[in-house]
């Protein structure tokens, strides 16, 4: 896997301590670690956006058939 660094808050100035996060091979500045490398606390999960949301919508599947209601 590939990981950069970032800052986990844009927002709050005082958050200075920096995570990994995944990310593509063709970013600047990146670092290529095994899962085993990674702590569990230096990771950053990537935010989740209603755009997020709206694209899981449009590309689920069911997981039960009407045969399966009734």
């Amino acid at each position: 896997m590939i990981f950069k660094e970032k800052v986990p808050s844009k927002d709050d100035l005082k958050v200075t301590k920096r995570c990994l996060t995944s990310c593509s091979p063709g970013n600047t500045g990146t670092k290529e670690m095994t899962w085993m490398e990674v702590e569990s606390d230096e990771l950053l999960e990537p935010e989740l956006t209603l755009k997020d949301f709206e694209r899981a919508i449009q590309v689920a599947r069911p997981t039960v058939n009407v045969d399966d209601i009734k």
